[in-house]
């Protein structure tokens, strides 16, 4: 469905940007000086944005959350095309993206000329990302524990649905705390410009 959709918006805007709902795209001169390089796609660097609990208190969702969060860790499934001006499509998620290509394996005839389509195959190429300095997707998962302790409950009766790549999405107790304090143990600062942004 989205695949589609940005096919159908490619059709009227230069550019397509999509984002998930815990998703945060930032570039520090703002998208209109991004896009001036005008390249076919452009790919984010993913931070995951953590609460630390020895430090940080809940999240007042009324206030800008880099200023209430300042630790983050490198988190490279978060590095994706979401910014791009060319069709292609993303993978589950919107974690890679890739072309068709249609591959003709050409019927010869006894002296080696050509005698039409023996067969014919779809290949997806899977696309290398097209990073730019400062272009940085915040993923918001973990930005506040009890958040997402809520919102792993109300998906746990849901886990025989989970979908693969999804699993983590259904943890709950003692598995979700593991897998919470996991994050924590990676945290470092993040630069103190970013948390000046607005954010």
């Amino acid at each position: 469905m989205l695949n589609e959709f940005k096919t159908d918006l490619l059709k009227k805007y230069t550019y397509v940007v999509y984002a998930d709902y815990d998703e945060i795209i930032y570039y520090p001169g703002g998208f209109d000086a991004l896009l001036g390089s005008n390249q076919e796609y452009y790919t984010t660097r993913g931070y995951e944005v953590v609460q630390n609990r020895k430090m940080e208190g809940a999240i007042d969702w009324n206030r800008p959350i880099l200023e209430q969060r300042k630790y983050w860790y490198r988190c490279e499934s978060f590095d994706k095309s979401l910014i791009t001006k060319t069709d292609f499509t993303w993978a589950m998620g919107n974690h890679s993206i890739c072309r068709q290509k249609v591959v003709e394996k050409m019927r010869r005839t006894g002296n080696g000329m050509e005698a039409g389509v023996a067969s014919r195959r779809v290949e997806n190429i899977v696309l290398k990302p097209k990073f730019v300095p400062d272009l940085v997707l915040l993923h918001l998962h973990k930005v506040d524990y009890n958040h997402a302790l809520a919102l792993h409950a109300s998906h746990a009766n849901k886990k025989s649905s989970a979908t693969n790549g999804g699993f983590h999405n259904f943890f709950d107790g003692k598995e979700f705390e593991g897998w919470y304090k996991e994050a924590e143990n990676k945290l470092v600062k993040m630069p103190d410009k970013l948390r000046l942004a607005g954010i």
